[in-house]
């Protein structure tokens, strides 16, 4: 009798071990893709701490709430723009052809909104130009 219930916990173990190993490898295929959220980071300078390691502008009176935003573009591959000159901003404004009202384009704050907004709503119009090869890969 003891060799049996001995077989029978050590099954039961390997069982719930194996669930354990499967429901952990099934979550990270499963969220491998989205973006981090960065609770992790629970002040504003642990993130600007975070961003200065990816060599990311921000400045050092950056918010919490800015630096999860920039560290967000920084994984998506997107310009910082915290650390450009007014001049360049609105030479990333004129070169994009973005609409900037005159009131946004004297301000470097307005200027940086409105480069970040064009940036979140870049669209790729030519997709259906593209090779059906590539088109489905």
């Amino acid at each position: 009798m003891p060799i049996v219930t001995t077989l029978y916990m050590s099954t039961t173990l390997s069982l719930h071990t194996a669930k354990q190993r499967n429901t952990s490898t099934l979550t990270e295929h499963t969220t491998y893709w989205k973006l981090d959220t960065y609770d992790n980071l629970t002040t504003a300078k642990k993130a600007r701490v975070e961003l200065t390691k990816r060599n990311h502008a921000c400045n050092s009176n950056t918010s919490r709430a800015r630096a999860l935003k920039l560290l967000n573009r920084s994984d998506r591959g997107l310009l910082s723009y915290d650390g450009r000159t007014h001049a360049e901003l609105e030479r990333f404004v004129c070169n994009r052809r973005l609409k900037a009202s005159n009131a946004a384009r004297k301000n470097k704050a307005r200027l940086m909104a409105v480069l970040e907004a064009a940036d979140y709503e870049m669209v790729f119009g030519k997709f259906m130009e593209l090779p059906a090869e590539l088109r489905v890969s």
